[in-house]
């Protein structure tokens, strides 16, 4: 059973418990809400939309009902039905989903608010759908917005500090400003290193270091090497060396929220 696996038994558990406890005491709360969220994010995570989407609507269903209710306490909901859109190719709902999310907190807390990473995601994953629907320049607006938002918010070594660092290190390297795009890698692999279960996204970052030693003119043997092992560990039977490895090869390496 991998990760993802195991994230989706788990939270069946979990939600099965909160809803003995409402039919006990006939009352939602915010537990309730949550469990419905988790176990639509864990059906994301194994790529089973269908079963994602009217999880994470019950949750906003239930938030609603919620004393003390805030048009930003939508964020978790909004946000995964926004990735699961991405993940589906549906770019402009997932678009749409992140605005109304960012206007709900902006109207809430500011715009632009510190209190967590919470907006910072959402700078980030506008930024990734912006790079899908092939407008990289506002991607690039986004994704150093959230760089920015990260290291107020979670530190130089969060992991969606390292996230944004990639993604923003992908654009300077479409830039050819390989300086700032190695510091970048940097401090991402600094980040992920000693942290086994971030593979998938070592394996992205391992290759475009190797990338970029090969465009600077250097040997990009040693990260080939780190990406391809990294690579088996993800899918024992790929077999690709770090001879033959692609940017083919790193499609199925897509981490749900990279």
């Amino acid at each position: 059973m991998n990760q993802s696996e195991k994230c989706l038994y788990h939270s069946k558990i979990r939600l099965e418990l909160e809803e003995q406890l409402f039919s006990s005491r006939g009352k939602v709360t915010a537990n309730l809400a949550a469990a419905y969220n988790d176990l639509g994010v864990s059906f994301s995570m194994n790529k089973l939309y269908t079963k994602a989407v009217p999880l994470l609507n019950r949750s906003k269903k239930v938030r609603a009902s919620l004393e003390g209710f805030r048009k930003d306490h939508m964020y978790n909901p909004m946000y995964h039905l926004a990735l699961a859109a991405w993940h589906q190719g549906n770019d402009d709902e997932a678009a749409s989903l992140l605005f109304e999310a960012l206007r709900d907190r902006i109207d809430v807390l500011g715009p632009d608010d510190r209190q967590s990473v919470r907006t910072g995601t959402l700078f980030y994953a506008l930024g990734n759908v912006r790079a899908s629907q092939g407008n990289l320049e506002e991607s690039f607006v986004w994704h150093q917005k959230a760089l920015i938002h990260f290291r107020a918010t979670g530190g130089e070594t969060h992991y969606y500090t390292a996230h944004a660092c990639y993604r923003v290190a992908e654009h300077y390297f479409r830039l050819h400003d390989y300086h700032a795009t190695r510091n970048l890698l940097d401090q991402v692999l600094k980040a992920y290193q000693d942290r086994p279960y971030y593979r998938q996204e070592l394996v992205m970052t391992y290759f475009l270091y190797a990338r970029l030693l090969r465009q600077t003119g250097k040997d990009p043997q040693d990260m080939l090497e780190r990406a391809a092992a990294a690579l088996a560990e993800l899918f024992p039977k790929s077999r690709r060396s770090s001879a033959d490895l692609t940017e083919d090869d790193l499609k199925g390496v897509n981490a749900y929220e990279f």
